[in-house]
């Protein structure tokens, strides 16, 4: 039988960790917030009596609160424990979820929508804080690996039993939000208060009288700071491919949405697997720098590669290419955030760092379909979109690689 160390390296052993396998449980809630609720908005115009225009509100609603809760999450985690805002999260995200399935008042989903995006802001935040305060080195890379490789999984089963539900009542898919009680509860009994346990991480020679300067001198640092100058690229680059990966398929290149979301299935399986080894990977490098290189080449040559395919089959390539970059990269920029910031402001950074990755994957389209209606009179509609998706692929890699090289050296883990 295949151990988990062949499968995933040295450090596979976090598995059998009791701490990590509640983090791990409680992370699979956390990507349902917009994935189970996204393939059945079609299914809810006719209970809630809304338009097709208007029922994408209950996706901002969800997204809305992270923007500004996610730093104050960190924060109260730093002050009062991971543990207690860990499951309050899980416990709001649960009420809002459930209580979708027992309205038929938009307004009242709306509501309920903005208390589940509450909730989330405490969620993920937290989490990833927590595996950077218990893990430290490669170890700490391969469970940030293997949350990410959690998401994928939660982001490709759930809609499908959301899917199947469905045909019993809209109600029914809704009530597998109450997945986060149980997740809450098996925080509540398993976990030990992750803070502290990796506090004294602040490696300066003068400890900083309060948590706010302790914030701003490791913002200073020049390795956090261009840490976080490029954090929100590759989710940006990610958001690029899914918003268009249809219309270079279907209409470009004269295939079918089937390919296209074949395409999207295969991309997040790559990426899937690419997390799980991140760990792995990253043992493998003196110098952490070469392989950030590395990764920022794959995902932005991945996507350039989308965007300029002469057919499906090389996009099916660049698929591949942008998967293993992606998944990779944001594994070890999150351990490498945690691992900088100090014990006593960690869960503050690490918010940053998840508000940034909020603030590119929001930017991303905008400044990408600006760009494409203003070149597209000059170009055309097709060549507009291949060359912007490439250029903006190209010149995100380009500034990310440059920033990390002024930022280096990043310690190996």
């Amino acid at each position: 039988m295949v151990s988990l160390r062949a499968l995933f390296g040295k450090d596979a052993d976090i598995l059998h960790d009791d701490d990590f396998q509640a983090l791990l449980l409680a992370g699979l809630t956390a990507p349902l917030g917009a994935a189970l609720l996204s393939p059945l908005l079609g299914t809810l115009t006719d209970p809630l009596g809304v338009s097709s225009a208007r029922i994408g509100l209950l996706m901002s609603a969800f997204t809305a609160p992270s923007i500004f809760l996610i730093p104050i999450a960190g924060v109260i985690s730093d002050r009062v424990g991971r543990k207690p805002v860990l499951v309050a999260g899980l416990v709001l995200f649960g009420i809002g979820g459930c209580g979708l399935a027992g309205t038929t008042d938009f307004e009242v989903a709306i509501l309920l929508r903005l208390l589940q995006g509450v909730g989330g802001a405490g969620i993920l935040p937290v989490i990833i804080t927590s595996i950077g305060d218990i893990y430290t080195g490669t170890a700490e890379t391969t469970a940030q690996g293997f949350r990410f490789t959690s998401s994928g999984v939660t982001q490709t089963v759930f809609p499908a039993i959301a899917g199947f539900l469905v045909a019993f009542g809209w109600q029914y898919p809704l009530l597998l939000y109450g997945i986060a009680f149980l997740m809450a509860g098996v925080v509540v009994v398993v976990l030990e208060e992750p803070s502290g346990r990796r506090g004294p991480t602040d490696r300066t020679d003068h400890a900083p009288d309060s948590d706010g300067e302790a914030f701003l001198e490791a913002v200073r640092r020049r390795q956090v700071l261009g840490l976080l100058v490029v954090y929100g690229i590759p989710p940006a680059l990610y958001i690029g491919f899914l918003t268009y990966i249809s219309i270079v398929v279907a209409r470009l290149l004269g295939g079918t949405p089937a390919q296209a979301g074949l395409l999207v299935a295969v991309m997040n399986v790559v990426k899937a697997v690419a997390a799980s080894q991140a760990g792995r990977i990253a043992a493998w490098f003196d110098r952490q720098v070469v392989l950030l290189a590395a990764a920022n080449v794959l995902l932005g040559g991945g996507l350039a590669t989308v965007a300029l395919a002469p057919s499906v089959l090389v996009v099916g390539a660049g698929v591949v290419l942008l998967g293993g970059g992606s998944g990779v990269l944001m594994s070890l920029y999150r351990s490498l955030l945690t691992r900088l910031s100090p014990g006593r402001v960690r869960g503050s950074m690490v918010s940053v760092g998840e508000s940034i990755i909020t603030l590119g994957m929001t930017v991303f389209p905008i400044v990408a379909g600006a760009t494409i209606a203003f070149a597209q009179s000059a170009i055309g509609f097709g060549v507009a979109v291949r060359w912007t998706l490439f250029g903006l692929a190209v010149g995100g890699v380009a500034f990310s690689v440059t920033v990390l090289l002024m930022a280096h050296p990043f310690e190996s883990p």
